[in-house]
């Protein structure tokens, strides 16, 4: 299959399976969360496209896998049609992660709003590398806050950020960052991605620039 045609379906959402012929579809979750109507249409679509089946990702997303080349424009026809987005590869911001700080008696701010806030200001936005938000309401650190490109982890003292950690391949902290009032949070992440941008070398993350000392103040 052409390499270009499947990076451009990579880059809306339409992944590549093992098996010739078959694609992925990722849908976006704003904080993991999905309505009953939504949740249907998803249904149908697996039904009718798919095998009958749906998946959650890591990153709190939905996935409906065996979609052949063939339908993919009626399957996103059917969730345009239903204001279902779809995508969250590539070099971007990928879904933001939040625990459910909101509503456990554990949080000390609020994870959903703020995920909320910062999916309609930063998701999908161009970055050298792929970067990885997540949010965790309290020191428990449901949402692995510090294993991610900007971790954001609410205390009772304040929201403290975690700036260059990594998963995967490699296994880096982030670095504490300090604290900062709940409602400076959005602004100071717009901050972190402007120096990103302006900072990295190629497809570096965020991780990799600051160690060649680059540093960030938030």
């Amino acid at each position: 299959m052409d390499s270009g045609l499947l990076a451009d379906l990579k880059a809306i959402g339409f992944l590549r399976q093992k098996e010739d012929g078959f694609f992925t579809v990722r849908v976006h979750l704003v904080a993991g969360n999905v309505s009953a109507q939504e949740m249907k249409t998803l249904s149908d679509i697996a039904e009718k496209y798919g095998r009958g089946f749906v998946g959650v990702t890591t990153r709190l997303n939905i996935e409906i896998p065996w979609i052949k080349l063939e339908d993919i424009e009626n399957v996103k026809e059917e969730l345009d049609n239903a204001h279902i987005v779809y995508g969250g590869t590539g070099m971007k911001v990928r879904t933001i992660v939040a625990c459910k700080g909101t509503i456990c008696p554990f949080g000390n701010i609020d994870t959903q709003k703020l995920c909320k806030t910062l999916d309609e200001l930063y998701f999908g936005e161009k970055t050298p590398c792929k970067v990885k938000i997540n949010i965790t309401g309290c020191q428990n650190n449901c949402g692995k806050v510090k294993t991610c490109d900007i971790g954001i982890m609410g205390t009772k003292e304040g929201v403290k950020i975690y700036i260059g950690g990594k998963s995967g391949n490699e296994l880096v902290a982030g670095a504490d960052a300090g604290l900062c009032p709940e409602n400076q949070v959005p602004e100071h992440i717009g901050k972190i991605l402007d120096f990103y941008r302006k900072n990295a070398e190629g497809k570096e993350r965020i991780a990799d620039m600051l160690k060649r000392g680059i540093q960030i103040q938030v």
